[in-house]
């Protein structure tokens, strides 16, 4: 058995590290994989293990040490063995210099369901990319992972429990936008959401439109020319 808390099958930041928490068998070893080497993770007497990973380690160095200039994108594979059995979890990491180019990327790419579709619906959408945009109300914080409470935008008496890893920021009160994946509901039914990443604000506004000053006049009811407003000191 092996279980990810946080942060799933991906995670996207532009921090040098990343929370990798979840549990597996009491007992169990467990380790995580990056670069070619491996390193131990401490196993609980509950099964449970919690620790920081370094993104794009540096290979000229024994212990696990980020390269503070280095992005871009790798696998990280967690093991955990009890007895002759193993498990097995790949997780897609991404360092990133630009979180709204990703975040645009991540959703052109991935399709995520509409809130209001997958809250309706938790069992039936569990592994689906899921986006949400809304309010904290709540944090469960734990030494290196925490749990939301999410009011979405999209429903007004609706409670999402968001699984994050470690935000060094204080998300309480805060508008955050949620990229991540359906998961087993809570005992409630309810819909939870694993995230790949998680972005404060609401999204970006477009670009203004350029408007069109090629001619930058119209002609009026008599046929005389009018300056486009738009076009003034262009």
């Amino acid at each position: 058995m092996l279980d990810l808390d946080t942060p799933g099958d991906e995670i996207v930041t532009d921090e040098q590290s990343f929370t990798l928490s979840g549990s597996t068998e009491p007992g169990a070893e467990a380790s995580f994989w990056e670069g070619g080497s491996s390193w131990p993770l401490r196993v609980g007497p509950d099964g449970s293990f919690t620790a920081r990973v370094p993104i794009g380690v540096d290979p000229n160095r024994r212990d696990a040490h980020p390269r503070p200039d280095w992005y871009g994108e790798e696998e990280v594979t967690v093991r955990a063995t009890s007895g002759t059995t193993n498990a097995v979890r790949s997780i897609r990491v991404e360092r990133t210099k630009d979180a709204e180019a990703s975040a645009a990327a991540w959703l052109a790419k991935k399709h995520p369901l509409p809130f209001n579709d997958a809250w309706a619906s938790p069992k039936m959408v569990v592994g689906e990319p899921v986006y949400v945009l809304g309010v904290v109300d709540s944090e469960d914080d734990h030494p290196h992972s925490e749990t939301l409470v999410l009011k979405p935008d999209d429903c007004a008496n609706c409670e999402l429990e968001v699984r994050v890893g470690y935000q060094r920021t204080k998300l309480l009160h805060r508008q955050i936008r949620v990229y991540g994946k359906a998961i087993a509901p809570d005992s409630k039914g309810h819909l939870v959401v694993q995230t790949g990443f998680v972005l404060l604000g609401p999204p970006p506004s477009p670009p203004a439109a350029t408007p069109n000053c090629n001619p930058n006049f119209t002609l009026d009811a008599h046929g005389l020319p009018v300056p486009k407003p738009e076009c003034l000191g262009r």
